[in-house]
């Protein structure tokens, strides 16, 4: 689906991730 692309898209990383 589009919402699936565009979040991938954005790669937002998360809660966990962002301490990488």
């Amino acid at each position: 689906t589009k919402r699936e692309i565009r979040a991938k898209a954005q790669k937002r990383p998360c809660k966990g991730e962002t301490r990488k």
